[in-house]
C-alpha cells in the first residue's frame, strides 16, 4: 500500500512515541519487552508505523510471528469466553485527518468529542468521525447504517449543530459505511489520474 514518506515519517514518530510509553510503563513494572497486537492480517494492509515497530529494541509481534489473523484471534477470544471477542478494532485518532493535513491537538480533541458524542447519543459499534480540512465525514459500520439513516429529522439538525459547536465546517454521513483505511482513497485516486 502507497504512503508518503511525510505519511511514513508522522505515522513512525507517533507508533515509536507509543513504544517508548509502554516501554517505560513495562521496565516500571519489572517487564523487559513489550508485545504488540499487530496480527497477520495487518501485513496486507496499510499500517502505520510498521517500521518504528520493527526497529523497537524488545518489542515483538507474536501475533504476525504465529501467523495469527485478526478471525484467528477474535475466534480465540470468543472460546476463551473473553467479552471482547467481538470489539470493534480502533486507530489512533490522528488516522481519522487527512493526509497532507497538519496534525494538531484541536483537531484531534475535535475527532474525540464527536465520536464520544455520537456514542453517546446513538447505539453504534463501529465508528469514525474522519475529517477533511473542517468536513465530518461519519462512518458507521455497514451493518449499523440504519441507525443514522432511519434516525428524524430533528435528530440529525441536533447533530449536525453539535459538530459545528465543536469546530466542524460541514456534516456528512459516509453512505458506504465505515472501510478499514478510507483516507487513503484519496491519495490513490491521485496516483491513478492519467
Amino acid at each position: 500500500m502507497w504512503s508518503s514518506p511525510e505519511t511514513q515519517r508522522i505515522d513512525d514518530y507517533c507508533k515509536k512515541e507509543l513504544i517508548e510509553c509502554l516501554q517505560n510503563f513495562a521496565k516500571n513494572l519489572g517487564f523487559k519487552s513489550v508485545f504488540v497486537g499487530t496480527n497477520f492480517s495487518d501485513l496486507g494492509g496499510h499500517l502505520p508505523g510498521l517500521k518504528a515497530i520493527k526497529e523497537g529494541k524488545n518489542v515483538f509481534t507474536p501475533w504476525v510471528e504465529n501467523e495469527f489473523t485478526k478471525e484467528d484471534i477474535r475466534t480465540l477470544a470468543k472460546n476463551l469466553g473473553l467479552s471482547i471477542y467481538n470489539k470493534p478494532e480502533l486507530a489512533c485518532l490522528a488516522s481519522r485527518i487527512s493526509f497532507g493535513e497538519q496534525i494538531t491537538e484541536e483537531k484531534l480533541n475535535r475527532v474525540e468529542r464527536a465520536e464520544l458524542l455520537l456514542k453517546k447519543t446513538f447505539s453504534i459499534r463501529q465508528l469514525r468521525v474522519r475529517d477533511h480540512n473542517g468536513l465530518a465525514r461519519i462512518e458507521v459500520g455497514r451493518d449499523e447504517r440504519y441507525v443514522l439513516y432511519s434516525r428524524d429529522v430533528e435528530i440529525m439538525d441536533k447533530l449536525a449543530e453539535e459538530l459545528k459547536r465543536l469546530g466542524f465546517k460541514y456534516v456528512t454521513l459516509d453512505l458506504e459505511g465505515y472501510k478499514r483505511g478510507s483516507m487513503l482513497a484519496a491519495i490513490e485516486m491521485s496516483e491513478n489520474k492519467p
